[in-house]
């Protein structure tokens, strides 16, 4: 265990992680996180580490390179290093410097033009460093921190950039584990969740670091931590030719990694799926270990981890199991990816049945990609553009390049095809799930079948990387000529990943969700001033969670919190019908009959598509009205007529 400790420290705190996700999720559902619960689930957090330990490192084929001599850092090696922690010191420090407050679409809107020539130039030292690396272990130490340190500053622009917070959902969690800091609980404690608000939780109250700052940064920091050592390991062992392992770690970053510059308890999941996939592959008692914590962030990424994980172990056991039960035991867990979900959600009544063969239409798009060639703007937003429109089809040819190289190369392998088997189960579990509607606001009834689409995306990873590792290798047998062209068309496509990996707002694209502003804070606060009486307010989701952060959960009249969370709460339709139909009296004393009270506002952003309307309307059937923000924000008071 101790030669484990020293030769493997970073694998050893992911399952100190995921010792403390299991153990902290279970307690947290079976009793509670009051002091005796934190106590008890560190407790148990370090006996599942000490075990998790053991029968990884009994049984581990040890690929550590302790045993290699250490020849001390070459010159340009070293030159190029401080060359590249100085550039990404001055990188962090411009995301930092233009932060902001307001209500964002896209941080690009606000980050200089510069910074995606830096990120270039780093990317470019990065895949210099690996061609100077020699059979060396302080070389590849030192290039896979140098590949955290990249992944963090790829994943962490929406962190940096806005200032108050990035996205909805954050609020709602950080509101939650308020709560569950104060009083060691909330109900119900519904099978998902359990996990993330267990492990932040704990760390909070053992360190005393700030809930809202340890739930931004918990996945931006752990996927910068934990995937380039994943993909490395997986690469010593499937594709170790040159330099190839290492060298997927900067391709890897062609494809758009939204998932892990937001941290939620799902987006925690996804991470914790992908690296239960590349331990896995490794060693299944590894990947079990992984889909066990998967399975205690949410279920959506939980089933198939564990799935995978069991497909995993019957492989290492298959000649302890006659052929017709593994074949059978195979099966059945081909069909409970398939069918468990779908199946699941009928029985619970979340959701009834609705055939319509509509429901397709964007699977069959995206599976019949065209060629989109974007002419209309600057060369530099045209070739991004042209890349971006054509993901979906540059990842149907990295998998089919992929399953080509499965079949030429690792024909014996079973284990490499096992997440392609999960990928095909999930995509008949979306299109059983897709005929479903579950009772959620219509722009999110597609919400759960397109989670498996992206789970069955994570899950051809792999294959994928088995796609570039061919592709490396190809380009390293062209003349010098081609290799620096197509060299520098790889650090652009990865450049432009970096765009497209977060919201955008230009000629070409326009993403609708605002950020939380200081017009938001300020909103709710001087609403807060106005009056000692029960009140609700119709708001968009932006507002809402700004009121939800600085009032938590405590305000409920009529069954209905007092702004309108979640989006299926009938407040959000009447703020729904304020700014669609009409902002009038009427809507408003319906949304005070519900919730019984006589006093209600209403808040309307400028940026709302229709705002000179929904203004003019507002303004003639409010009591009175206050402009907030220099006019970002406009709210409107009705009090209920006798």
């Amino acid at each position: 265990m101790t030669k484990y400790l020293k030769n493997h420290p970073l694998e050893s705190i992911l399952w100190l992680i995921s010792a403390l996700i299991i153990a902290s999720g279970s307690i947290y559902k079976l009793y509670s996180l009051n002091l005796v619960g934190i106590i008890v689930s560190l407790l148990l957090a370090l006996i599942l580490w000490v075990f998790f330990i053991k029968i990884i490192a009994k049984k581990e084929e040890d690929i550590a390179t302790e045993n290699k001599i250490k020849e001390p850092l070459k010159l340009p090696t070293i030159i190029l290093t401080i060359i590249y922690i100085l550039l990404s010191l001055a990188a962090f420090y411009v995301l930092y410097r233009h932060r902001s407050g307001s209500a964002l679409v896209s941080p690009w809107t606000v980050t200089p033009d510069y910074f995606f020539l830096i990120y270039f130039v780093l990317t470019g030292i990065l895949l210099l460093l690996i061609k100077l690396k020699k059979n060396n272990p302080w070389n590849q130490a030192l290039i896979l921190a140098l590949f955290s340190l990249h992944y963090l500053l790829s994943f962490s622009i929406a962190v940096l950039i806005y200032r108050i917070g990035y996205g909805y959902d954050p609020f709602v969690h950080q509101s939650t584990m308020d709560l569950i800091d104060r009083q060691g609980s909330v109900t119900p404690k519904p099978f998902y969740y359990l996990g993330y608000y267990g492990l932040l939780t704990v760390i909070h109250k053992i360190t005393s670091l700030s809930l809202v700052w340890l739930d931004k940064l918990v996945v931006p920091v752990l996927a910068a931590a934990f995937l380039p050592l994943a993909f490395f390991r997986l690469g010593q062992k499937y594709w170790p030719e040159k330099n190839n392992s290492l060298t997927l770690l900067l391709l890897l970053l062609m494809i758009p990694f939204s998932l892990f510059i937001l941290s939620t308890p799902q987006n925690l999941a996804w991470l914790f799926l992908l690296l239960s996939i590349c331990f896995g592959l490794i060693n299944f008692r590894t990947g079990l270990i992984l889909a066990l914590a998967t399975l205690a962030l949410h279920p959506l990424a939980g089933i198939p981890a564990l799935i995978l994980a069991s497909s995993f172990a019957l492989s290492h056991y298959q000649k302890k199991i006659k052929a017709v039960w593994l074949k059978l035991l195979n099966l059945t867990l081909f069909l409970g990816a398939s069918l468990a979900l779908p199946i699941a959600f009928l029985a619970s009544g979340q959701a009834k049945l609705n055939w319509s063969l509509s429901n397709y239409q964007s699977f069959l798009l995206a599976l019949c990609p065209s060629l989109s060639l974007p002419g209309k703007e600057s060369w530099i937003l045209n070739l991004a553009y042209f890349y971006g429109n054509n993901i979906h089809l540059i990842i149907i040819i990295l998998v089919i390049f992929g399953c080509r190289q499965l079949y030429k190369k690792h024909h014996g392998n079973s284990q490499l095809a096992k997440p392609l088997f999960l990928a095909v189960a999930l995509v008949f579990s979306y299109l059983f799930l897709s005929q479903l509607s579950f009772n959620l606001i219509s722009y999110e009834q597609n919400d759960f079948a397109e989670r498996l689409l992206l789970a069955a995306i994570i899950l051809l990873l792999p294959l994928m990387a088995l796609g570039l590792a061919e592709l490396n290798n190809r380009i390293q047998k062209q003349d010098r000529p081609y290799r620096l062209i197509i060299t520098l068309a790889l650090l652009l496509t990865i450049t432009a990943s970096l765009y497209f990996s977060y919201p955008r707002q230009d000629n070409y694209h326009s993403d609708k969700a605002y950020a939380v502003s200081q017009s938001d804070l300020e909103a709710v606060e001087w609403i807060e001033k106005q009056t000692t009486n029960p009140y609700i307010v119709l708001a968009n989701q932006q507002t809402s969670a700004m009121a939800l952060r600085q009032f938590g959960f405590g305000r409920y009249y009529g069954g209905q919190y007092f702004y309108p969370i979640p989006t299926s709460s009938p407040l959000y339709q009447y703020f729904l019908d304020m700014v669609y139909q009409k902002a009038d009296r009427a809507t408003m004393e319906k949304a005070m009959d519900l919730t019984q009270v006589d006093e209600a506002y209403f808040i309307l952003p400028k940026y709302w598509w229709a705002f000179p309307k929904v203004l003019a309307e507002a303004k003639l059937s409010a009591d009175s009205w206050e402009k907030i923000g220099s006019g970002q924000l406009y709210v409107f008071k009705y009090s209920r007529r006798p």
